[in-house]
């Protein structure tokens, strides 16, 4: 069988999530045959990767014209499901921003908002960067609660970029945790 990607090692810390992905055809890396595992998620790419994964391909006929920088591309359709589904919103000025770099914390809100996962209200901060009150407290929560993360220690740094690899990780385990009607990922 040919390996999905080129240039991927098998002893990558996320090749068991990205070849899963790439079986399933949710994900399928750039027009060389590379996947680039460590390069930053844009919020195109991450629209396109939950629709696949909860949806499939949506329509392009039903699904466009949904933000004034949204009018065509191949992720119109993906972003425009997304939005009528309110997984993804836009920025106060109304743009989506589809190539900008997604922070880790706005890909968990739009991974658990995607696949319906609710929200715990926490009593507690997650990590010691994550404190009580902050609007992305209660999606790091319930990450961290349904070992949905790889991160283990003490901090998060909340404010990182998501890579590709940590997208992929984090999907795996959701998908895992679903089809085996699991409440956290094992």
């Amino acid at each position: 069988m040919e390996a999905a990607f080129i240039y991927f090692s098998l002893s990558h810390k996320n090749y068991i999530a990205i070849d899963f992905l790439a079986k399933r055809i949710i994900i399928v890396g750039y027009p060389d045959r590379t996947f680039k595992p460590g390069r930053h998620i844009n919020r195109a790419e991450l629209t396109k990767i939950l629709v696949e994964t909860v949806a499939g391909t949506p329509s392009e006929t039903d699904y466009k014209d949904c933000f004034p920088d949204v009018h065509s591309g191949w992720f119109e359709p993906y972003v425009c499901y997304a939005k009528a589904q309110g997984w993804v919103g836009g920025y106060p000025d109304g743009t989506f921003r589809a190539a900008q770099t997604v922070a880790d914390v706005e890909a968990l809100k739009m991974i658990l908002n995607a696949n319906s996962i609710v929200v715990a209200d926490p009593k507690e901060a997650p990590f010691k960067d994550v404190a009580i009150g902050q609007w992305f407290t209660g999606f790091v929560y319930t990450a961290k609660e349904m070992n949905l993360l790889e991160e283990t220690g003490v901090y998060y740094e909340p404010g990182k970029a998501m890579t590709r690899a940590a997208v992929a990780e984090i999907m795996y385990r959701v998908i895992v945790m679903k089809e085996s009607e699991s409440s956290r990922f094992s």
